[in-house]
């Protein structure tokens, strides 16, 4: 039986920063990540998800998996894979969907390291076009680093639904007044934003101290 690779301390870094990053998405969409989820260093996440072999430590992909519950909705579930194959396949599509419906999730993160197959893609649009759970794909390049921490990124702070017909209200516009995100946007697909959602940019101002814009989702 042929002896399994041990991880380069450099993919064991890499996937500490990606755990870290998911984990503060996830937190920053609403979600509650329990401490002991989320690594504290490299030592801490070699010692939380990765094995000891002969051949050196292994990364567990399986046990980095995470479901989390909604603060105040623990109907609301949302479920993280980090998957072992390089390339995403609609074999993984599937059998990850199978998963997160029997936690009756909600929202499912695919965190794959390659690239995803056409099949798989074709894969995803139809389960997303059913509306039962949305499937939303990550590179672990996307996650090397939390976009929203970037010095460059303004504050954004996405408006519930009530939030948004009363923004609407105060400023007499309608929705399409509204200047546009691209549901693609990085900051978007950070916070999750489906089409419709509205977000409240926040910008430092030498004048006003603070410049307060929003954006619809498209």
């Amino acid at each position: 039986m042929a002896s399994i690779k041990g991880s380069s301390p450099e993919e064991i870094t890499r996937l500490y920063r990606v755990m870290r990053t998911t984990c503060e998405m996830i937190q920053e969409r609403g979600y509650f990540v329990s401490d002991d989820r989320i690594p504290k260093d490299v030592g801490d996440f070699t010692q939380k998800y990765c094995q000891v072999t002969p051949s050196g430590n292994v990364i567990l992909r399986k046990e980095m998996t995470m479901n989390c519950a909604r603060e105040g909705d623990v109907s609301d579930v949302v479920v993280a894979f980090f998957l072992e194959d390089k390339k995403v396949s609609a074999n993984q599509v599937r059998d990850c969907n199978q998963v997160a419906r029997t936690q009756n999730a909600k929202v499912m993160i695919l965190v794959y390291s390659d690239m995803i197959t056409p099949i798989a893609r074709r894969a995803i649009t139809q389960v997303n076009n059913s509306e039962e759970i949305r499937i939303e794909p990550f590179s672990e390049d996307e996650l090397m680093v939390n976009i929203t921490k970037h010095e460059l990124v303004p504050k954004h702070i996405p408006l519930s639904a009530q939030q948004k017909q009363e923004m609407l209200q105060t400023f007499r516009l309608r929705e399409n007044q509204l200047p546009r995100m691209l549901s693609s946007d990085p900051v978007a697909r950070h916070y999750g934003l489906a089409r419709g959602r509205v977000v409240q940019i926040k910008r430092p101002s030498e004048t006003a101290g603070e410049y307060v814009t929003y954006r619809l989702v498209v």
